[in-house]
């Protein structure tokens, strides 16, 4: 069976093969360098004006009703 799959490459079949295993291995050994620097615990600096919601912030409030149109 062995010499039957071997008596069917081609030089095109050999060659498209080893290019394939080549780049997997490529691709493999990339993502694991591009992973080595990684930190799962990584939280980035913000300035204080750059977060959420502030608290007591009266541009907002849900409590009040909207106005339609300008107001006299």
């Amino acid at each position: 069976m062995f010499n039957q799959l071997m008596a069917q490459l081609t030089t095109k079949r050999i060659i498209i093969i080893l290019g394939s295993i080549a780049l997997t291995i490529y691709i493999i050994w990339y993502v694991i360098k591009a992973l080595e620097g990684f930190d799962p615990n990584y939280k980035p600096y913000k300035q204080p004006w750059q977060s959420g919601a502030h608290v007591g912030n009266e541009s907002f409030d849900p409590n009040k009703t909207p106005t339609v149109g300008p107001q006299k």
